[in-house]
């Protein structure tokens, strides 16, 4: 991660702050790093008003905004214009590029719900933002470099589908008069709406009486669970030839219909997408994450349907990021 780069140069300064948020322009794109006392919290590439809609939050509550490169039209009094850029593609050690290639070793089980609530406001960025009228200085973003950049906002594929299988298997058992079938991923969380048919408020105020550690998780005035899902934070990169032959193989002999997408290529990086459906016994989930229990594998897209009490459909897109073949 870059950003780890910015926050060893500001150890190494001895910089004071609370809540920080550094910009950098490359080119067409910008750079955006929050550290909290010292630590990188999140970091993102994009186009200066998607980026700024993305850290609309913490612009919000940043006690300072650093910025290199460019004019950015968003909360003036906590600028401040640096000369020198934090981030230089040249000469940035080897530390904070890609790690090198290994085995995967066996991964840690991820279970529970997750404790880590990330916080997303959007602000309307009503001015128009200019970039500055010289650009021939600011280095270019390789393909690679902007995946790297952007990887560690993807969530675990494992972590997504065992919190999932937990929350549906808790919403089973709700009384007569409150259902809720469905948990769906949405954004970098697992939603499930909550339907209400003549039900009794003493009925609900037991429910969620006696469900204090799901209950956290509940959204009153729109009828509906909320639970995080974890992100992967950094990319190693894995060979990842033999697991994508072990894993399809494993996930068919459950009876998963497994679909690949072509694969895409950032330089030494590979990424390859699946689409995964199933529809059978609840009993096959675990092993389904077992499957994919694997720190390459993240998650863009999941459904979870429970059809009968023992029976459900699984509709799942997966990535899997490792090595590219070629070389």
């Amino acid at each position: 991660m870059i950003g780890l780069s910015i926050q060893d140069h500001l150890d190494e300064q001895g910089d004071q702050f609370g809540r920080l948020v550094y910009l950098q322009c490359f080119e067409n794109n910008w750079y955006g790093a929050v550290f909290v006392d010292g630590q990188l919290i999140d970091e993102h590439l994009d186009q200066l008003p998607k980026l700024l809609e993305t850290l609309g939050y913490d612009l919000h509550l940043a006690d300072e905004i650093r910025i290199y490169g460019g004019k950015v039209d968003v909360y003036p009094d906590k600028q401040q214009c640096v000369d020198e850029a934090l981030i230089n593609l040249q000469t940035l050690p080897d530390d904070y590029r890609l790690k090198a290639r290994s085995q995967p070793k066996k991964p840690l089980v991820l279970i529970g719900c997750g404790v880590l609530i990330v916080l997303i406001a959007a602000f309307a960025i009503g001015l128009s933002s200019t970039s500055p009228k010289t650009q021939t200085q600011q280095p270019t973003l390789s393909p690679e470099q902007q995946f790297t950049m952007t990887y560690g906002a993807k969530l675990h594929a494992a972590n997504a589908l065992s919190s999932a299988m937990r929350l549906s298997a808790e919403l089973a058992v709700m009384p007569v008069g409150m259902t809720a079938d469905t948990v769906r991923l949405v954004g970098s969380s697992l939603q499930s709406v909550v339907k209400y048919d003549d039900v009794r408020d003493k009925v609900k105020r037991q429910w969620f009486s006696e469900h204090r550690e799901l209950t956290k998780f509940y959204a009153e005035d729109r009828a509906l669970y909320d639970v995080p899902v974890e992100t992967v934070r950094s990319l190693v990169i894995y060979d990842i030839a033999d697991y994508l032959v072990q894993m399809r193989d494993a996930l068919e002999l459950l009876g998963v219909t497994v679909n690949k997408s072509e694969p895409q290529t950032f330089g030494n990086i590979q990424n390859v997408a699946f689409s995964l459906d199933m529809r059978g016994s609840a009993g096959l989930l675990p092993f389904i994450q077992e499957i994919i229990e694997a720190p390459m594998v993240t998650v863009s897209s999941l459904e979870l349907v429970r059809e009968s009490k023992d029976q459900v459909k699984l509709s799942l897109e997966i990535e899997v990021t490792g090595a590219s073949n070629n070389e």
